[in-house]
Order: structure tokens, then sequence, then C-alpha cells
């Protein structure tokens, strides 16, 4: 009877380790899920709804001041990766006018 308590008790711990082992490899990972950056994402259009290629585009994080600067593609786009999420010049409502 001593040898099935035993048996019993092992598994328990066995089980409580496993469980222990899964928390410890995934709540890393479910906090490293959290973002701090986005991108976004700009076309350039004039007021006939046309693209503009090669138009120059600066955007600017108001908390920290950061500034992205580029010029839109042959296609009027412009993408400006990792920048904080908040709210940005000219990039709030997706449309600046020139």
């Amino acid at each position: 009877m001593g040898f099935i308590i035993d048996r019993t008790e092992s598994l328990k711990m066995a089980v409580r380790l496993l469980i222990y082992l899964h928390l410890f490899y995934l709540l890393p990972t479910a906090l490293l899920s959290q973002v701090s950056t986005g991108t976004i994402n700009v076309e350039v259009q004039d007021a006939s709804g046309a693209v503009v290629p090669g138009a120059s585009i600066t955007l600017t994080h108001v908390a920290s001041g950061q500034i992205r600067q580029g010029l839109s593609s042959e296609r009027g786009e412009f993408q400006a990766f990792f920048m904080p999420l908040a709210r940005h010049l000219h990039g709030y409502c997706g449309i600046a006018r020139l």
C-alpha cells in the first residue's frame, strides 16, 4: 500500500512540474507579444485622386519628437516602420492636405 501512495505522489509532483514548465515557457511569450510600435502606411494623392510619386513626407511623433522623413514610391506610397504608438502630426486621420 505504501508503494501506491508514493507512486501517486510522484505522479502529482510530475504533473505540477510540467505545469510550472509550461508556464515558465509561455509567460515570456505572452509578455513579449505586447508591442509598443507600429507601421504607418501613407498614400499621397493630388486633388483629383491621382497618386503623387516622389512626394516629400515627414511624420512626427509628438511625445518623443521622433521624426521620419522620406519620399513616396512610384505608386505614391510610403511606410514608416517601428513608429511609437501615439497620435502623429499629419497622420492622425490618414489624410494630409498639400
